[in-house]
């Protein structure tokens, strides 16, 4: 999650929450270009939301076939 983290941070300027719900799914995500995509989302859910759950995920995220996100060790800078 601190990939995630730090994607909302830098959209908003200060800490944002996720819910369980949207932690299980995002850090279980994998996809094609998956940090950039990953980057995408969450921007976009941090626009308009304090509180990023499943329902500001774009539905694609949510299909198990596309789960198993590689964990990025990098923070935020």
């Amino acid at each position: 999650m601190p990939l995630a983290r730090c994607a909302a941070r830098q959209t908003r300027l200060r800490e944002l929450d996720f819910t369980p719900a949207a932690e299980r799914i995002l850090t279980s995500y994998g996809g094609p270009g998956n940090v950039d995509e990953l980057v995408q989302v969450i921007h976009d859910a941090a626009l308009i939301t304090e509180t990023i759950d499943t329902r500001h995920l774009p539905p694609g995220l949510l299909t198990p076939s596309r789960r198993k996100f590689v964990p990025v060790l990098s923070g935020c800078h």
